[in-house]
């Protein structure tokens, strides 16, 4: 029912847009209003979605969002290449262009059904080789715990580094940043702005290394001298 009325409150938006920026987790309009030194982010951030979403509807769209954005940006640079570095096939398989192009065009209610596991047509093909209980598993989400690590060393290193970082000032509010700093704790309830300081450190690193180096080129990923 919880589920139910958060989905009957996002359709009252009646913007597919929002709809998905919402689901993925996109931080409130009028905290990027104080956090970017811009009023642009969110028609910004607008504009890259909006064309996923034209002439289809919501789960088409999120789709269509998904396989162009997270999966290339996200998955493929972080989940897939630390997998294969310890020789581990995470995904990439499923990926060849042949597949992809194939599928892309079949339609998503065909993929999945309110009420079951979805990835149907994958789940009938292999249903051949695999017992039956394995295919009414539910989807295993491949997650990171940013809490535990932001309760351990990743939490020393954030409040260390972001409140002398003279990176983020040139395009963040610093004194966003400082609130968020201080108001953010180990808890589950704070795990947006745990992710949130974590991309902010990961920023500044990479600034550091790729914006600010003299050997961009040459790039070394030497912690003493970027934290200092």
């Amino acid at each position: 029912m919880k589920v139910r009325n958060r989905f009957r409150a996002l359709q009252a938006l009646d913007d597919e847009v929002s709809e998905y920026l919402i689901l993925a987790g996109a931080l409130p309009e009028s905290f990027c209003q104080r956090l970017f030194k811009t009023d642009r982010f969110t028609a910004e951030l607008r504009s890259i979605y909006a064309p996923f979403f034209e002439g289809v509807d919501l789960l088409q769209g999120l789709m269509n969002a998904e396989l162009r954005t997270k999966l290339v940006d996200d998955f493929l640079s972080v989940d897939d290449s630390m997998s294969m570095a310890n020789s581990l096939e995470l995904r990439v398989p499923l990926l060849d262009n042949r597949i992809v192009g194939l599928m892309v065009a079949v339609p998503w209610q065909l993929k999945y059904k309110p009420g079951t596991y979805g990835k149907l047509l994958l789940r009938k093909v292999i249903g051949k080789f695999l017992p039956q209980a394995t295919l009414q598993k539910p989807k295993w989400g491949f997650s990171v715990n940013v809490q535990a690590w932001f309760n351990g060393e990743l939490g020393e290193l954030i409040r260390q580094v972001l409140p002398e970082s003279d990176v983020l000032p040139k395009y963040l509010d610093r004194q966003t940043v400082q609130n968020v700093l201080h108001r953010t704790t180990g808890d589950i309830v704070d795990g947006r702005f745990q992710v949130l300081l974590w991309q902010l450190l990961g920023f500044h690193l990479w600034h550091r290394i790729f914006i600010e180096s003299e050997d961009v080129h040459n790039p070394k990923l030497e912690l003493e001298p970027l934290l200092a």
